[in-house]
């Protein structure tokens, strides 16, 4: 039957296991990212911040988080200062954003503006080399950025980001030079290291889905395919209005374009490998225009009750603000993080016998920092046993607080000192601590080997004693454990079967019977019996010391009392006295088992010689 650790064993190691491991960096929590095109700051400030904190505090869609990632469409340089520190006044508590590599040069500046990108750098991290400008026209230019996951190791946390501002207007001239600026992002994304992560970020200026940039944007075929995470069916018309990020605005002023809110200019899309729920991957579900209620079509989105946020004035609040901070609503989108894996696994499974079904429990689970749940990948994982741990079981890790269990068999065909290893591979995309390795150790014993002899392996005796009448006897009869060694289970007697009558057992019975042999003791009492021979056979029932695996045996001996004149056991030709011919019988038997056997060790010798001796010239 396949054991369970008891109790206490599993209070224990939950308890090691809700410890930090000093070998387990902080895991980088679920990733929320923010694109927002800021119309060159001609909005008010003060809302601007608003907004800005709304991004951090949104949670229509269960919790919320600050930002990690913030990029803004429309950033001059002169713009640069005043950003960063309104980015600064809305951050959270102790949250501090760095701004990475900003390009605005030739026309860029005077024309679209550029693109900004501020991140977390306590959890990202810039790989500046791999920035690039790449010209779309118009004197716009993509900018493409490598960041990496600081609490992960694996290039599958790595990430490209481009944020675009293609060319604006309607008509064939401008769809083609938006369809232009795609197909060099494009053509630049399919040539990225293979299974690259990607994220399309920015303002399109896309009309509909069937514009030729929006279509090149999805194209099969290349490691760029853009994923929409709203589908790629039309998005025009009212009953699309939760989609819409331009204008917030009815009216135009102050640098900033009304007509309300009818298009969607602003997008947010992941490639394939950013959309398939493995390792670092965009949630489904979780884009949304921050501040569209799905009820403002064609409309400022002040215009009324704003149903955004559950709080309506707290909604409403947020709808002014982003009707005074830019001429476009920002898009914000949630990522799970890949997992964290950390595993337990007691160093020692302690003693068990050949044969034993006995297991060695691994507890794996994922560790990874999250705001809610669906905010990391789960942890996929195979455990493979080595060195006299067998086996290989694949299994899911639960997050902390929880975890599994996995149990692998213990090799215990043969004796041995096992030092083994249980090896864990996670298969999760991207997983911290992928490969785990537990040392786990323990011994596997033969069964124990009862005997009446230590030279020899003698499973029956026959064991006799004189007294004087109304005498108490005392069989005293080594159990001896064969050729014993460190790798065979101690001896257990357990119980003797067939006392009765005069016969009793006088003292406790022997165990843990190990290179030192254990005492029967049987007692006889002759009070009010008459001469005589007194015998009785009875079973000497022994076991394995109580561990995984232990069997049982039996060891039969024959108990015979001589009570006054009925015979001595010393007078082996039954002569009436004990002499030199029961000498020469003696010598006969020497170092055999026989009659001559007086002390009930199996072997005839020395002690048996003694009590020859000590009987001699005597009628017993």
């Amino acid at each position: 039957m396949q054991e369970q650790p008891s109790l206490l064993t599993r209070i224990c190691i939950a308890s090691l296991l809700l410890l930090p491991l000093a070998i387990v960096p902080d895991a980088l929590g679920q990733l929320r990212i923010s694109s927002y095109n800021i119309a060159h700051f001609n909005g008010d400030q003060d809302a601007f911040r608003h907004v800005l904190e709304a991004l951090h505090s949104d949670d229509i869609i269960g919790f919320s988080q600050p930002c990690d990632i913030m990029i803004f469409q429309e950033v001059r340089e002169e713009n640069i200062v005043d950003l960063q520190a309104n980015i600064d006044a809305a951050a959270p508590r102790g949250i501090v954003y760095t701004m990475a590599t900003f390009t605005s040069g030739g026309g860029e500046d005077f024309a679209g503006g550029g693109q900004a990108y501020f991140y977390r750098s306590d959890r990202i991290a810039e790989i500046p080399t791999s920035h690039l400008d790449i010209s779309t026209g118009a004197n716009r230019d993509t900018d493409r950025w490598l960041f990496r996951m600081l609490a992960y190791s694996s290039t599958d946390a790595y990430f490209f980001i481009y944020s675009s501002h293609l060319k604006a207007g309607t008509g064939s001239s401008n769809e083609a030079d938006r369809n232009d600026g795609v197909n060099l992002v494009r053509n630049n994304a399919d040539a990225l290291p293979a299974g690259s992560n990607i994220i399309y970020v920015g303002d399109m200026n896309f009309y509909s889905n069937n514009e030729d940039g929006y279509q090149a944007f999805i194209a099969a075929g290349g490691q760029g395919q853009a994923i929409d995470p709203y589908g790629t069916g039309s998005w025009g018309g009212s009953s699309n209005a939760i989609k819409h990020t331009q204008s917030p605005r009815d009216v135009s002023g102050g640098g900033l374009i009304g007509g309300g809110c009818d298009d969607r200019f602003d997008f947010h899309m992941p490639n394939i490998k950013m959309f398939d729920g493995n390792g670092l991957s965009m949630i489904d579900g979780s884009c949304r225009a921050v501040g569209n209620d799905g009820v403002h079509y064609d409309d400022a989105i002040n215009d009324g009750t704003n149903t955004y946020l559950s709080n309506t004035a707290e909604s409403n609040a947020l709808a002014d603000a982003l009707f005074q901070a830019s001429d476009h609503l920002p898009v914000l989108v949630e990522y799970q993080v890949p997992a964290v894996m950390t595993a337990f696994a007691p160093s020692d499974f302690g003693r068990v016998i050949v044969g034993a079904e006995h297991f060695v429990d691994v507890y794996v689970k994922n560790i990874a920092e999250h705001v809610d749940p669906i905010g990391v990948d789960e942890l996929e994982f195979t455990a493979t046993g080595q060195d006299g741990i067998t086996g290989s079981l694949s299994s899911t890790a639960p997050l902390d607080p929880d975890f599994v269990i996995v149990q692998l068999p213990v090799d215990t065909s043969a004796s041995a000192l096992v030092n083994g290893t249980v090896q864990l591979q996670a298969t999760s995309e991207a997983t911290q601590n992928s490969e785990w390795s537990l040392s786990v150790a323990g011994e596997v014993l033969d069964h124990a080997v009862p005997s009446f002899s230590g030279k020899r392996e003698i499973t029956m005796l026959e064991s006799v004693i004189s007294i004087e009448p109304g005498d108490l006897g005392l069989f005293k009869i080594p159990i001896h454990n064969f050729q014993y060694d460190m790798l065979q289970a101690e001896l257990d007697v357990i119980s003797i079967e067939g006392l009765a009558g005069f016969f009793y057992s006088a003292a406790p019975l022997p165990t843990g019977i190990d290179d030192s042999p254990g005492t029967l003791q049987i007692g006889f009492d002759s009070d009010g019996l008459p001469d005589g021979e007194y015998s009785i056979t009875v079973d000497v029932n022994v076991s394995d010391e109580p561990l995984p695996g232990a069997g049982q045996g039996q060891l039969q001996l024959d108990l015979v009392v001589n009570v006054g004149s009925a015979g001595c056991p010393f007078d082996l030709d039954s002569s009436g006295v004990v002499d030199g011919a029961d000498l020469a019988l003696f010598l006969g038997q020497w170092n055999q088992d026989g009659s001559a056997d007086f002390s009930g060790n199996g072997v005839v010798d020395g002690e048996d010689l003694a009590m020859l001796l000590g009987a001699w010239g005597s009628g017993c």
